[in-house]
């Protein structure tokens, strides 16, 4: 049999060939991922990076099971994940890169999980699947969220590596799975909204279960079990902090049909921006969910089915908060990939051999050509984080002041600062620091604050000279570049 990648049928000399490309994609995901990845926690950066970096070095002061953060005592979410972040983050000595590298790594183990899902689970024929993978490797956000710090790009990996795992024939293998699939609630628990796409890969590995009651309940049951380590933590956490932890569960100010809307208003701009932009957008989706529909068995689309749409849960249940934090439907832009890359298998499988090979390829070209041109510009790693890099390289730290906090003890009172970010270079304890989130000026109270180190790349300048001027008055004095405390601490 030819060389074919592109075809449907079963490869006989194809395997090299096609593990070849694979590495590629997967080397050119790795590469994207890479990219800037020691820049500083600012703008873009400046919330959820520095929330969780805080979260992870003060592990080191407070202990494994007492997190703590910008909020204080944080009980919303479980200990895991800055737990698997410390170690790299303490071998860097606290540098971004430490924080970012294992993700990074997780965000590979993601990328080829969904390459074996597709291949071999989903009846994804070759070509489709190194068109998707490319997808994957290279889509701004699927590479955006996979290396920033914060919950989900571990949770991701989990989610897929379960997939793959309680789709095994062993008991072993499927067992290992459910272990995956526990870790993966634990890291954020929110993600157990996507168990009905683990629990169809489960059911969907036993054809003859379908229709069995009884099997159904057994597939069920394992799954349940696996949520239990994510149960215990929360139930724990809720005792020892039913308010905050409550409050942030519940969040029932949140549910009203104006801003469920004002959300999916904002969303389909979310999914153009990453597959619009590679020319496949939502056209190619139809053309693959035709594709979809044409195939003998379409009871392997069950998982990947699930997998894209479990996401409307969240803006549906916190509309508001799904609004500012898309990621939230990052698991599904794998599922999304799929379907893109059977969309432009599809459109291919119209044309010979040659010209199939050739629009696959100039996709797969267009894919990584395209979104490594609007990587930066869409997602602020240059053009947001641009003036803290260019600071750092010309010798002028953007967080100088920052850190000045973190090696003295400037005032006996808290210090004030803009943002997480901030409050990382700053030593990330709150006992010492209090996070304004926003403009410090509007923060700023003499009687709880005895420092303030002022915003780092402050676009209101009316607002910071009006609080230069107001502590000039109280007798503070600028004790480092953009650090202000109380004149009587003998600095």
């Amino acid at each position: 049999m030819a060389l074919d990648v592109l075809a449907g049928t079963r490869p006989v000399r194809t395997v090299f060939g096609y593990r070849i490309l694979t590495l590629g994609a997967l080397l050119i995901g790795l590469g994207f991922r890479l990219l800037w990845v020691d820049g500083p926690f600012a703008r873009t950066h400046h919330w959820n990076e520095g929330h969780y970096a805080c979260s992870t070095i003060n592990l080191s002061r407070y202990g494994l099971l007492d997190q703590h953060n910008d909020l204080g005592d944080d009980r919303t979410f479980s200990p895991f994940v800055p737990i698997v972040l410390w170690p790299t983050a303490w071998v860097s000595g606290w540098r971004p890169w430490g924080f970012r590298l294992p993700l990074a790594l997780l965000g590979i183990l993601s990328l080829w999980m969904f390459a074996r899902l597709a291949r071999r689970r989903w009846g994804c024929p070759p070509g489709a699947t190194l068109a998707g993978l490319c997808t994957a490797a290279s889509a701004p956000g699927l590479v955006y969220y996979s290396r920033n710090v914060q919950l989900d790009g571990p949770a991701t990996a989990f989610l897929l590596t379960a997939m793959w795992f309680v789709s095994e024939k062993t008991r072993r293998a499927r067992f290992t799975g459910w272990c995956f699939w526990a870790c993966c609630v634990l890291a954020k628990t929110s993600f157990a909204v996507f168990g009905p796409a683990v629990l169809l890969a489960s059911v969907a590995s036993c054809p003859g279960d379908w229709r069995r009651a009884r099997r159904w309940g057994q597939h069920c049951g394992i799954f349940v079990l696996g949520l239990a380590p994510a149960a215990v933590w929360t139930v724990a956490a809720f005792h020892a902090a039913p308010s905050a932890v409550g409050g942030f569960v519940l969040r029932s100010q949140e549910r009203n049909w104006e801003a469920i809307w004002t959300a999916f208003q904002k969303t389909p701009g979310f999914f153009v921006r990453d597959f619009g932009l590679v020319g496949l957008g939502f056209a190619c989706l139809g053309l693959a969910a035709l594709g979809f529909l044409g195939q003998p068995h379409w009871r392997r689309l069950a998982p990947p089915a699930a997998l894209a749409v479990c996401w409307i849960a969240f803006p549906l249940t916190y509309p508001s908060a799904y609004s500012a934090n898309r990621y939230y439907a990052y698991p599904s832009l794998f599922a999304l990939s799929a379907l893109a890359g059977w969309g432009a298998w599809f459109v291919a499988g119209q044309f010979g051999r040659r010209l199939r090979l050739a629009i696959l390829l100039g996709t797969s070209l267009l894919m990584v050509g395209v979104n490594a041109r609007l990587y930066p510009s869409n997602y602020g790693q240059i053009r947001l984080a641009g003036p803290a890099l260019a600071a750092a390289r010309s010798g002028n730290d953007p967080f100088a002041a920052a850190r000045f906090v973190s090696t003295h003890r400037v005032s006996e009172k808290a210090t004030l600062v803009d943002y997480p970010s901030t409050m990382f270079y700053a030593g990330g304890d709150p006992n010492r620091i209090r996070c304004a989130y926003g403009d410090v000026a509007k923060a700023f109270d003499p009687a709880q604050c005895g420092a303030v180190v002022l915003n780092s790349f402050s676009q209101d300048k009316e607002s910071e000279r009006a609080l230069l001027t107001r502590l000039a008055s109280l007798g503070w004095r600028e004790i480092a570049p953009r650090l202000w405390a109380e004149s009587n601490k003998g600095f």
